[in-house]
């Protein structure tokens, strides 16, 4: 009965190590996708902002996307990186908190920082910075507006944000046209740094789209 138990346990264990697909640390990340990873954004209380109040701050929070910022400009030494797209795998992963948060420490270097909402189904980022949401990214598209027109200031210096406008219904057929591929030319003239929240990769395809007119995802 120990042995059969023993042995038992061992093919439970075994099965569930075998069906789990999830990455337990760093070095098992980069040797499975042969990627280096760049920062590790580190949980925070429920109870804590999820904004940064101040990018300077010494939490370990803050500190994340410090890290990552710098990881950003040394990982330029083959090609500049000015357009980049944030997403994550599924909804309520963080994409957005991260999106801003590295906004507000690129801004806070000295950068000129635009953050531009192209999640044109679930737009966030005008709610978590408290900014109107009447006009945006979807009116450029639609009208062949100037970008820098809509462009809104926030309480960081050097940090402007394009928010989405009103929800479309054709979301990809908006981002993947000319007037996003002109969008994108006229802000890469007026920015160090052009951050594109979009919605979770692998539910929609909207990431993939805006990915093809940047300099990495």
């Amino acid at each position: 009965a120990i042995v059969l138990g023993l042995m038992l346990a061992q093919g439970i264990v075994l099965l569930i190590n075998y069906i789990d697909n999830t990455y337990s640390s760093v070095e098992e990340i980069e040797q499975s996708l042969g990627l280096s990873v760049l920062s590790i954004i580190h949980k925070i209380d429920i109870k804590q902002p999820k904004i940064l109040p101040h990018p300077t701050g010494r939490s370990s929070f803050a500190e994340s996307y410090r890290s990552l910022r710098y990881a950003l400009r040394f990982a330029e030494v083959k090609r500049k990186i000015q357009a980049i797209v944030l997403t994550s795998t599924g909804v309520g992963e963080g994409k957005s908190t991260t999106s801003i948060n590295l906004a507000i420490a690129a801004a806070d270097s000295g950068q000129r920082v635009i953050l531009v909402d192209t999640d044109l189904r679930r737009a966030s980022l005008h709610k978590a910075l408290e900014i109107p949401n009447t006009q945006g990214l979807t009116n450029c598209l639609v009208e062949h507006g100037d970008p820098t027109t809509f462009l809104q200031n926030t309480i960081y210096p050097n940090l402007r944000v394009l928010t989405s406008g009103p929800l479309p219904p054709n979301p990809v057929e908006l981002l993947d046209s000319e007037a996003m591929r002109d969008v994108v030319t006229k802000l890469r003239d007026v920015a160090d740094l052009i951050i594109f929240d979009t919605p979770p990769a692998l539910m929609l395809t909207d990431a993939r789209v805006v990915g093809q007119l940047c300099d990495g995802i």
